[in-house]
């Protein structure tokens, strides 16, 4: 009951205050209402912190001596476990651990700093100085050391921090007085288990108001599934319960979390899947097992919607956010479920219920938590009586700043931003934070457009609204799906189409408000309304206007489609969309590299190759990169967290090699682009290798031996047994690995055999030749490139490059196979796999093999020609870019070389930008300081406008598709100071902004009488009566027509004189006709200014009647029909038409009464 009063509210004081402005504020009415609506939202108000929900007022120890007590056991634990850490850590030899009078410091040394945790006995808290988290105060709440505003304990920080400055996994929950882990029963029947976990779990959160939760891995955050940051206790175990269920029904893993160390699936006979705990056999089915999880699902289902609501009572978003990872965890585990008895044919058994409910709890929660952060937006956020005061004749402070909610907007959108991207699913948070823009814009857009500001505070306004447009800007980067969704060339998404369409009001409110009234002036006489709304139109024929003016450096020229764009330009847009998302966009990663005929990827290679561009990044020799290659190959340390695959960027912070980014580039390009991506990339950077130290060889008095002889070394016949090759020799290589791996099992099955060196060698040849049509299409052709670019002094195999390449990656496999299998192989096999691999290092030299070598050369030739790959086709589409980076994403080497460059791109986005020539564009990596984001939108200051330091482009703006009505217009200006200041005293405004004021207002007001003269044909119009007094004369001559045609109104088929139609009272309120000529001949001179007589005489008259008369007797034709129809009609028409010739006689009696009286009036006036 209390959770709806706060919302109802809430909602009612939002209604309130998102419109009501301050030139109200004086009424008495709505003081009234204000101050009654403040007292009822004190209590959401005080719910926006944890600490207020677990302040008491009781105290947390009874007795001082108490807290001394448990101060003392506390620090002597941390104490304690301190010097172990330090003492173990070699990295660490330097640190310092010294605890003295309650003062404990742990001094780490450069680059980490120093910690202090002491005892304040006064407030009954110990305080920690953090280094990397700041000073906080912590409470004793429940038997651990909580600090209020987050709810977070202090080993729990400590665990976090200190984990990162050891670089391992360490818990400081082992200490005293911390939050214990509740126990669960991990024996029995899954539904009793699941029963007493969440009675343990909703007992936990009661007793320390927080929820236990377990972090997943950061290479499986995201994804289509949208996997959660982290996901509560209660949800973990229930996965893992679900697992062994399967498991136990299925008799093999569902591949989610059991893998061996090479990443493959537990094989369904492994005897460990036999086993329960302590060796009992555990079995079900699997229509007990969809049963069992069905029935659990709906009990954590209830369990997290309790936890739901306790969290929005609270205002906790830290719980909210723990519940909502659950559900959608949950989630996704069942969809995969649900996909797998798909697979298996299961009839009758399905997990889609569940999983749909799921679904519809965590949609539920997503809109909660939107709803949360738009109430703490209208309510809080952008309200400020001062700011919003528009009529006050005094400027807002002195004229030197803008509001303050325009800034505090900006800030909370800022960190709100940040929270969501780390506590919320990716996709669901983008959602979150699109919906608060989209609520947000619509309040100030309401707000500002119905705002009459005095002369004092009309710059307030202006520098607002330039404020408002900027950081729109900003804060769209992260919402949009590219760069063309960015600047307005595509709407692809409603919601960025509505983010749009208020930008365009704000930009039009602008323009109509704040700019000079000397270029309004003359956009006006040229012609400043009609044309439709930019976005309004399914398909814009240009960006944005409001992103021109916020963003004219990249717009040069107004570009009309997305290829126009200049290269730079769009390189950095897309850049900065891709960092901006809440997740990796493997799609728009690959059109940032391959855009532009592949810009960013050749400047990245010949700064990874040649060293160009950076000294400190200069090109790697080939052992250095062989090494890091060889040991990236090896696999990764898995970070330890809940569906860990090894494959994660656990040690992002540390960066990657050179020899990494080369190989992952490379790898990526040849696998989507090809024999051209290659040649637009590759080949110019190692051919700008191969000139540069050729000349420096040349240069010297010596021999030169360096990286000539280094890159092309390896395309030499006798470095096929040298595996420290280039890393993007590697990368050629590695597409060949999984198609060598049959061949290696056939050479391998022959030596087992009994097969000598001498018969494998025609059968290694044989092999590859039957492999020639699996081989990439771009092989042979880049090959052939490449060695046309090798030094005269190296020789490949057989004068083949692509043999070399194929020898080479053949001799690694049998290698790999001969060390890593011996023991299964049999040492005979394994003895033979080596003598092998060493005879491909001569087998050119055997004249018995030319043939096998031509053959496969021909065959290789044959199916390894040309691509027609154009990276128009990636810029142009992010589907395509999809669909072809989807191939990637197929493989382990292709995930892990995506996930390298994404991370190569963040830490290295400022020299990418600075390689194309951006080096001023703004990108949201690195992350700035806080006050840096406080008093900047981007690198622009706050107030730009208002400090004098930039000015829009009146001029263009206006020239601009605005899609402005006269209506709009009109309505605009007369909430300018000027026209208010010109009705009231036109004294106030100086001669020249008068004259323009009355140019503008006569316009206007001419505009209006024209558009009413023209309003005749709208019968709709509450101006027809006007429209009739204007011009009685021609509505004289319309009315004394219509007895001679009433026949041919009649008939269905006449359209001869639809202007002579007499309509009743009902079709004049459904129809509206385009204008008569006859009313545009007489109403035309009216809307010129010129004078006419507006009575004719009744000779005239008469002679017009008879004119008509004969026309329409000439002109009307009958339609076919039968005698009997024709005679029944020409009665029915007679009939019709003399009761209307009687109407009509008695008007024009009447009219013409009134006409004589009329021209007496005049004669005698004349006399």
């Amino acid at each position: 009951m209390l959770r709806r009063l706060v919302l109802t509210n809430s909602s009612r004081l939002v209604r309130y205050l998102s419109f009501v402005h301050s030139r109200y504020s004086p009424s008495k009415t709505i003081r009234k209402h204000l101050l009654r609506l403040e007292e009822s939202t004190k209590t959401l108000h005080r719910t926006l912190y944890v600490h207020v929900r677990n302040c008491s007022e009781t105290p947390s120890f009874p007795n001082n001596s108490t807290f001394e007590e448990v101060c003392a056991e506390t620090l002597d634990s941390l104490t304690d476990y301190f010097e172990e850490l330090v003492e173990s850590t070699d990295h660490l030899a330097g640190a310092d651990v010294n605890y003295s009078d309650g003062v404990l410091t742990i001094q780490f040394g450069e680059p980490y700093g120093t910690y202090v945790i002491n005892r304040q006995s006064p407030n009954e808290q110990i305080w920690l100085s953090s280094p990397t988290s700041g000073p906080k105060r912590y409470d004793y709440i429940q038997g651990a050391w909580i600090y209020r505003h987050d709810g977070i304990s202090l080993h729990t920080l400590l665990s976090k921090e200190i984990s990162k400055i050891v670089k391992r996994e360490i818990d400081f929950n082992e200490c005293s007085h911390t939050i214990r882990e509740m126990e669960v029963m991990e024996e029995g029947n899954l539904m009793d288990r699941v029963r007493i976990l969440l009675q343990r779990d909703m007992a936990y959160y009661q007793a320390n108001q927080t929820v236990l939760h377990e972090t997943l891995c950061p290479g499986v955050v995201g994804g289509l599934l949208d996997f959660p940051h982290y996901a509560s206790f209660a949800a973990y175990k229930m996965v893992l319960w679900w697992e062994e269920e399967y498991q136990a029904a299925f008799r093999k893993p569902s591949g989610l979390l059991e893998q061996d160390s090479n990443g493959q699936e537990v094989a369904a006979s492994d005897p460990s899947l036999e086993r329960g705990c302590g060796g009992v056999a555990k079995t079900s089915a699997p229509k007990e097992f969809v049963q069992l999880t069905a029935e659990s699902g709906e009990q954590i289902l209830e369990h997290l919607h309790a936890l739901s609501q306790e969290a929005l009572d609270h205002a906790d978003l830290t719980v909210l956010a723990a519940t909502l990872g659950a559900a959608a965890l949950l989630r996704s585990w069942l969809w995969c479920y649900h996909q797998l008895l798909v697979k298996a044919r299961q009839e009758g058994l399905s997990l889609h219920a569940s999983q749909k409910q799921f679904h519809s709890m965590a949609e539920a929660l997503a809109e909660r938590l939107l709803d949360l952060h738009c109430r703490l937006l209208s309510l809080y956020v952008l309200q400020d009586a001062d700011s919003l005061h528009w009529e006050n004749t005094r400027p807002f402070f002195e004229g030197e700043r803008g509001s303050v909610t325009v800034q505090m907007w900006w800030l909370y959108m800022q960190g709100t931003r940040t929270d969501l991207w780390n506590t919320v699913p990716p996709r669901t948070a983008q959602r979150v934070f699109a919906g608060m823009l989209n609520e947000s814009l619509t309040i100030l857009v309401a707000r500002y457009a119905a705002a009459e500001p005095s002369a004092a505070r009309a710059p307030l306004l202006v520098t607002d609204l330039i404020n408002m447009l900027l950081c729109a800007r900003e804060l769209a980067v992260s919402v949009c799906a590219d760069a063309a969704e960015l600047v307005g060339l595509t709407q692809r998404s409603k919601i960025i189409r509505d983010v749009h369409a208020k930008c365009h009001e704000l930009l039009t409110t602008l323009l109509l408000r704040g700019c000079p009234l000397d270029a309004l002036l003359r956009a006006m006489r040229k012609g400043l309304c009609g044309g439709p709304t930019p976005a309004a139109t399914a398909t814009p024929s240009g960006p944005a206007p409001w992103v021109q003016l916020v963003s004219p450096q990249y717009l040069r020229g107004r570009p009309r489609t997305y290829l126009d764009l200049e290269d730079g330009a769009a390189i950095s847009l897309e850049l900065a969309v891709l960092l901006a998302q809440p997740q990796p966009s493997w799609p728009l990663l690959l059109r940032v590299l391959m855009m532009r005929n592949c810009r960013v990827a050749a400047l990245l290679l010949r700064r990874l190759i040649c060293g160009e561009g950076d000294v400190s990044a200069p090109a790697a020799s080939a052992a250095a990169s062989a090494a890091l290659g060889v040991e990236t190959q090896q696999g990764s340390t898995e970070c330890g967290r809940f569906l860990c695959r090894g494959d994660c960027t656990q040690n992002a912070s540390s960066g990657v090699s050179a020899a990494q980014v080369e190989k992952a580039l490379v790898h990526v390009i040849a696998c989507v682009g090809g024999t051209k991506a290659l040649a637009s990339s590759l080949l110019p950077a190692l051919e700008a290798l191969a000139t540069t130290e050729a000349a420096a060889a040349a240069a010297s008095a010596t021999a030169y031996i360096g990286p000539v002889v280094e890159w092309g070394g390896a395309f030499d016949r006798r470095q096929v047994w040298n595996l420290r090759r280039p890393p993007w020799m590697d990368a050629i290589i590695t597409p060949l690995r999984p198609l060598l791996q049959a061949t290696v099992t056939t050479i391998v099955a022959s030596a087992q055999a009994g097969a000598t060196t001498r018969d494998l060698l025609p059968l290694a040849l044989t092999c590859l030749t039957q492999l020639a049509p699996c081989l990439p299409p771009w092989l042979g052709s880049t090959a052939a490139a490449i060695g046309d670019l090798l030094p005269a002094d190296v020789h490949p195999v057989g004068g083949s490059p692509l043999l070399q390449v194929a020898l080479a990656g053949l001799y690694e496999a049998l290698t790999q196979a001969a060390s890593a299998s011996a023991a299964t192989l049999g040492v005979h096999a394994a003895a033979a796999a080596g003598q092998l691999a060493e005879a491909l290092c001569r087998v050119d030299e055997d004249e018995s093999l030319r043939p096998s070598i031509q053959e496969f050369l021909h065959a290789a030739q044959e199916y390894t020609g040309t691509d027609t790959w154009d990276w128009r086709a990636v810029e142009e589409s992010l589907p395509t870019a999809e669909l072809l980076v989807s191939k990637i994403l197929l493989t382990n080497d292709g995930r892990q070389a995506l996930k390298v460059m994404y991370q190569y791109m963040q830490q290295n986005a400022s020299w990418t930008l600075a390689a194309i020539g951006r080096a001023g564009d703004y990108i949201v990596v690195p992350p700035r300081p806080l006050l840096h984001t406080m008093f900047h939108i981007g690198n622009r200051q706050f107030d730009q406008y208002l400090a004098g330091t930039w000015s829009p482009d009146w001029s263009t703006l206006l020239q601009s598709p605005l899609g402005l009505t006269r209506e709009k217009v009109w309505k605009q200006l007369q909430k300018r100071s000027e026209f208010s200041d010109y009705k009231s005293d036109p004294k106030q405004l100086s001669q020249h902004d008068a004259i323009v004021v009355e140019k503008m207002t006569e316009m206007f007001m001419h505009d209006e009488v024209n558009s009413v003269s023209h309003t005749v044909v709208n019968h709709n119009s509450p101006a027809k009566d006007v429209q009739k007094r204007k011009t009685s004369a021609t509505q004289q001559v319309i009315v004394e027509s219509t007895a001679a045609t009433a026949v041919l109104e009649a008939e269905p088929h006449s359209e001869k004189h639809p202007e002579n139609k007499p309509q009743t009272e009902k079709s004049k309120h459904k129809t509206n006709h385009p204008e008569t000529p006859v009313e545009k001949k007489n109403s035309q001179p009216l809307l010129d200014g010129q004078t006419e007589k507006r009575h004719e005489t009744k000779r005239d008259k008469l002679h017009k009647d008879d004119e008509m008369k004969r026309n329409s007797a000439s002109t009307e034709v009958t339609p076919r029909a039968s005698s009997e129809t024709s005679l029944k009609n020409n009665s029915q028409t007679a009939s019709a038409s003399k009761a209307e010739a009687q109407q009509t006689g008695q008007k024009k009696t009447g009219k013409e009464q009134t006409s004589k009286t009329s021209r007496t009036k005049e004669k005698s006036a004349k006399e």
